[in-house]
This record gives structure tokens, C-alpha cells and sequence, in this order.
């Protein structure tokens, strides 16, 4: 079983649509949730909502109750390096928690739990798969790279460059922002579930005027999300 996680409905509408026998399911903490069969194989598409705590219990839900061998997560992030635009496609290799400090312990970095890693990661072979099947698609510029994910929804452009100039210095990799991505990839490390993270761009800060279409850009991208996860669905069953 595969299960796929937006943030809010408008966000799984894509999969929702494309579930073979969608059948409404009923689960606490607010979850959206719907099953069927996706390129041959079980899935589940459910909302998880944004924020670190209200992500991590939602995904956490999904996995200690589903099993799912994958998690594909999908939405929208904001730009964080001038050469990432609105459209491109960010594989995540890595997250970064933003707004996390315990480095007062002296032993923790910023963005660390203790006894946790510095960072999380996705599998690379997973990644790979996407990377593949992504360009073998067509149709959208797919980066690989690090996303920053943290509990506030930032407008002004130098709020959005200065988490990175302030606590992520020397990574030239970290190319954009957004507000789920740490809770899921959390749930996932926490469960010992793959991890497959691919978000469109939806706005460049740099371009203040993207703001308000930042949801109707977001939706735009989701078929190519979609054919992305399908694609891989199809060339290979056996993911991991």
C-alpha cells in the first residue's frame, strides 16, 4: 500500500479523482481521507494540513494505522534561490526544521531535536525513480535539492532568505520553503517509512506579485505531481 498526503482537499482533488472504487473513509484528527487502487497498487489520499505538530500527528496517524511501504507527499513550496522558479518541480533529498533551537544544549544544532538527526532525509533511490520518471515526462524544470520547512506562512522576501542566511550557512542546495514538509518527513522517520517528497513552486518572494495566485498555481501543478507518481507506479511495482 502506497499512501499519498496533500495539505488541505483542493490539494488531493488530483488523486482523489484518479483512485480507482474511492471510498470516503472515516478517521479522526480532522483527516480527509479516501481509498482505492492507484497505478495497480493500494493507496490511500489524505490531508495532513500544515504545520509541524498538526502534520506529524496526521502522518504518524496514517502510518502506524495504513503500514503503507511509501509515503508520496505533494503541494506547494516557496522559492528560496533566485534560480528556482514558479513551476519547477523540488524533489526533496533533505529537510530542515525550521524554528526548532534546543543548540543551547551544546550538543543540538538549530533545527535538531535531541537525540535526533540534524536534518532528515527522503531514499535516494526513491528519488532517483522520480527524478527518472519526471524528465522522461517532460513538460517541467525538476530540481533536486533541500527543503526548509518550519510553521509560518512567509509573505516578505527578506523574512523567507534570512532562515537560510541565519541558520543554514554553506548550503547552496536548500531551494525552498514550505509548511508540512517537516511533520511528514518526521511521521516517516519515526515509522521507518520510505519517504517520497516532490512540491511545485508556487511563488517566488522575489515576485511579490505571484502572491495571490499562489493557490491557483499550486492546483495547476498538481497533474504533473500526479503523472509523476503514477509514471513511477507503472515502471516499477516494487519501489523498495
Amino acid at each position: 500500500m502506497i499512501l499519498l498526503v496533500g495539505e488541505d482537499s483542493d490539494s488531493i482533488l488530483y488523486f482523489r479523482t484518479r483512485i480507482e472504487g474511492a471510498t470516503a473513509l472515516h478517521l479522526p484528527y480532522g483527516i480527509e481521507a479516501y481509498s482505492g487502487r492507484l497505478g495497480g497498487e493500494e493507496a490511500i489520499v489524505a490531508t495532513v494540513g500544515v504545520g509541524m505538530a498538526l502534520t506529524c500527528l496526521r502522518a504518524s496517524h496514517l502510518i502506524n494505522r495504513f503500514r503503507p511501504y511509501l509515503v508520496f507527499h505533494f503541494g506547494t513550496a516557496v522559492a528560496l534561490r533566485e534560480d528556482v522558479h514558479r513551476g519547477d518541480i523540488i524533489i526533496a533529498d533533505r529537510y530542515y526544521l525550521q524554528g526548532v533551537d534546543f543548540s543551547s544544549d551544546g550538543k543540538s544544532a538549530y533545527g535538531q531535536f535531541p537525540g535526533f538527526p540534524e536534518f532528515l532525509t527522503s531514499d535516494t533511490a526513491i528519488n532517483n525513480q522520480a527524478e527518472a520518471a519526471a524528465y522522461a515526462l517532460g513538460g517541467a524544470y525538476v530540481e533536486r535539492g533541500f527543503l526548509v520547512s518550519g510553521d509560518k506562512d512567509y509573505v516578505d522576501v527578506k523574512d523567507v532568505e534570512g532562515i537560510v542566511s541565519r541558520h543554514y550557512q554553506g548550503s547552496d542546495r536548500i531551494a525552498a520553503y514550505d509548511t508540512s514538509s517537516a511533520g511528514v518527513a518526521l511521521a516517516c522517520h519515526l515509522g521507518e517509512t520510505a519517504l517520497l517528497t516532490a512540491k511545485a513552486i508556487s511563488y517566488e518572494p522575489s515576485k511579490p506579485e505571484q502572491y495571490l495566485e499562489r493557490k491557483r498555481k499550486g492546483l495547476e501543478s498538481s497533474s504533473t505531481l500526479g503523472e509523476i507518481v503514477i509514471a513511477m507506479l507503472v515502471r516499477n511495482r516494487n519501489l523498495i
